[in-house]
């Protein structure tokens, strides 16, 4: 990060996102994340900005001010069903991470730490 930082320092918020992310793949999954243009990283950034917007929206904020609201049925919330869709993609990404991570465990090829 500090080399990328010294490089292109007017790139800063992508310095961080690339080094944060990376220590965290690198912690769960086992790999490292060496590119700002990371199309997964991309999109993990992209789904956190969709996730932002949707808890700052008018009924998110309804949601919270009246719990009761919440037990309406699904089609009379409605942000619900995106919500729904953001979290299937999330979990996408998540799960491609896990399987991949527990692909190269069974291969031989995963870093194991003991």
């Amino acid at each position: 990060m500090l080399c990328d930082l010294l490089d292109t320092p007017g790139d800063y918020a992508h310095h961080v996102r690339r080094y944060s992310n990376s220590l965290t793949t690198q912690m769960v999954f086992g790999f490292r994340t060496s590119e700002h243009t990371n199309p997964k990283l991309r999109q993990l950034f992209e789904s956190f900005g969709k996730w932002g917007e949707l808890a700052q929206g008018a009924s998110s904020q309804l949601l919270d001010l009246f719990p009761l609201l919440r037990s309406l049925p699904p089609f009379l919330r409605p942000n619900y069903r995106y919500a729904q869709a953001l979290h299937r993609e999330e979990m996408k990404l998540y799960f491609g991470h896990w399987m991949s991570t527990k692909e190269k465990l069974k291969n031989g090829t995963g870093k194991v730490r003991r």
